[in-house]
């Protein structure tokens, strides 16, 4: 008896421990929002460069992070997990620092743009890292728990880095890129907390079912893919509006602009936390209400004549949002070997960024075509297209069934082998 309960107070320290590492490295995924903040600052300091070539220094992470993303995916069937994470976040720091340092100092911004790609390099490969570290570590129910409230420190996060690099920017621009000494806190939690995982094709792991749940991509996951990026097409409308259609219709000003998406980010953030209890009592199903649910978002917007309409628009859509983020990370995971869960993660993101882009093109013209092309028609607009991926979502239902029961067996096999 005593030895099973130490045996107990093992498997709990080896669950949770991880933990620790885990949330406290979701504070800085996001790092590369306070390029926003110093902008101006920049601007101000190279007044004789184009404003494309200072927007240029914002743009340059996201489109390096997409590199990034994509080749972790590979090297970490090679290489720890740790190992990029801890890669990562020593790429990401200096490319901090290098802003911090030499920012100010810089004759012209060819080092800010370097800088800048580190960030992005480091970023993109750290966020792809640690969301395939949950998947190592956690399984079934928990590992909901844990992509959701990854989630929730992830927006923690960022409100405390936009506050914190505000404050330091006030004196001078590039004062605002200290926030990145927090790398040297999330390093040490790395190195302490997060265990190095067996990569997919190192020594005992290159077994014949490892090989071959690595290298087989189903249908379905493709079809997640496409599903996530046609939602995407449809909730990044309020982003593009919100803001337009309170000021232009008298609703409020920019202070209550700021406040819809401040009761946006909250609501996220509660909806990453109750993921866990919405795919415990609906599981498979629970995609299919986040996108009802946003679908009700739009048309409380669209029918909105208050700003408190405004509000409440802004909660479900931030709350709907939130849980279909985890939900569709649990159900493509459930449904994809662990080996492939950070090539998964990558283009699952790149998907993402698809429908963001074609968001603007493909509701606008919906919205001109059926309801006047009103900032409120966007919306209209943006609920009636969600029938696109709700139907696909009905789609997935029997196909998930049917694929998460074949992982299942072929993760059995390879316990045996």
């Amino acid at each position: 008896m005593f030895l099973n309960r130490i045996k107990t107070m093992e498997d709990r320290k080896k669950n949770i421990l991880p933990l620790i590492g885990i949330f406290i490295s979701a504070l800085i995924v996001q790092t590369t929002s306070i390029i926003s903040i110093v902008l101006p600052g920049i601007k101000e300091a190279f007044p004789e460069v184009s404003l494309n070539r200072i927007q240029l220094i914002a743009t340059i992470p996201n489109i390096v992070m997409i590199a990034s993303q994509l080749l972790t995916g590979p090297v970490s069937l090679k290489v720890s997990k740790k190992t990029i994470m801890l890669t990562a976040c020593t790429i990401s720091f200096a490319g901090g620092m290098m802003f911090a340092l030499f920012g100010p100092s810089a004759s012209g911004i060819g080092i800010l743009l370097i800088a800048s790609a580190l960030i992005g390099v480091g970023n993109g490969a750290f966020v792809i890292a640690l969301q395939s570290t949950i998947i190592d570590l956690y399984s079934g129910e928990k590992k909901g728990q844990v992509l959701g409230a990854l989630t929730f420190f992830a927006s923690l996060g960022t409100m405390v880095l936009l506050a914190l690099s505000g404050f330091l920017a006030k004196t001078r621009w590039s004062n605002a890129y200290y926030v990145f000494l927090l790398h040297i806190l999330v390093f040490a939690m790395i190195l302490i907390f997060i265990p190095y995982s067996r990569p997919a094709l190192s020594g005992k792991a290159e077994g014949k079912g490892e090989k071959r749940s690595i290298g087989h991509v189903s249908a379905a996951l493709i079809l997640y893919f496409v599903t996530y990026a046609l939602f995407y097409v449809s909730k990044y409308t309020h982003t593009l509006n919100y803001g337009l259609l309170v000021t232009s219709s008298g609703m409020g000003d920019t202070v209550n602009v700021g406040i819809v998406g401040s009761v946006g980010t909250f609501a996220a953030m509660l909806g990453s936390l109750s993921t866990v209890y919405v795919q415990k009592y609906l599981k498979k199903y629970s995609m299919i209400l986040s996108i009802l649910l946003t679908a009700v978002g739009m048309i409380v917007m669209y029918t909105a004549g208050t700003i408190l309409a405004v509000y409440i628009s802004a909660a479900i859509l931030g709350f709907s949002g939130a849980n279909l983020s985890t939900a569709v990370s649990v159900l493509m995971t459930d449904i994809s070997s662990k080996a492939l869960a950070p090539m998964v993660f990558a283009v699952s993101g790149i998907f993402t960024n698809v429908g963001v882009m074609l968001s603007p093109v493909v509701i606008n013209s919906m919205s001109e075509a059926l309801f006047g092309g009103t900032y409120k028609g966007n919306y209209a607009a943006g609920a009636l297209f969600l029938t696109v991926p709700l139907v696909l979502s009905l789609i997935l239902l029997p196909v998930t069934r049917k694929e998460s029961a074949r992982i299942k067996a072929l993760d059995a096999e390879e316990q045996i082998i």
